[in-house]
């Protein structure tokens, strides 16, 4: 089954090198086309209005379009074991 496009998800919107540039969907039009903040390498939230979704593989998608970001395969390098957060308090 698909992921469902709604409020507050994070979704990628293809630049024109190439790059993404990470995005909150704040509306839904329908199925497709949403609007979304978009931020900058800065972190600061620009508004972008109908943006239209293009699962395509990377290379072919159009810019200004929306994509579900990739997802990467945890490894053994990058999977933190249970044990290890044990005990760990935040902003310690």
């Amino acid at each position: 089954m698909a992921e469902q496009v709604t409020v507050g998800k994070i979704v990628h919107v293809q630049g024109g090198r190439g790059e993404c540039q990470a995005a909150i969907v704040a509306h839904v039009h329908g199925h497709e086309l949403v609007n979304v903040g978009l931020f900058t390498d800065q972190g600061i939230a620009t508004p972008r209005t109908s943006v239209r979704q293009d699962e395509r593989p990377v290379g072919e998608r159009d810019v200004g379009t929306w994509h579900w970001p990739e997802r990467a395969v945890p490894t053994a390098s990058t999977t933190i074991p249970p044990e290890a957060t044990r005990g760990a308090r935040i902003g310690a």
